[in-house]
């Protein structure tokens, strides 16, 4: 009985160290999807706002506010 018990109680602990460990993968993908998100909309905003700006730093704000849009989704 004493058996049992201690392998149960060895099979759930090692579940829960399992289960408590992050992959680096996720982690990877978390940071790819901010790079893509703020990527797309500093190119809309370039496609849609730029073409037609007479303003020199037209794409820089773009890139700023592609970034704190962005920041701020993902919080």
């Amino acid at each position: 009985m004493k058996r049992i018990l201690f392998l149960s109680y060895l099979f759930f602990l090692t579940g829960m160290l399992h289960a408590a460990d992050i992959p680096d993968v996720v982690i990877g993908d978390d940071q790819y999807n901010q790079d893509m998100c703020v990527e797309r909309s500093a190119n809309d905003c370039i496609n849609t706002m730029c073409l037609t700006s007479e303003d020199r730093d037209c794409q820089d704000k773009c890139q700023t506010d592609a970034e704190d849009k962005c920041k701020e989704q993902s919080e």
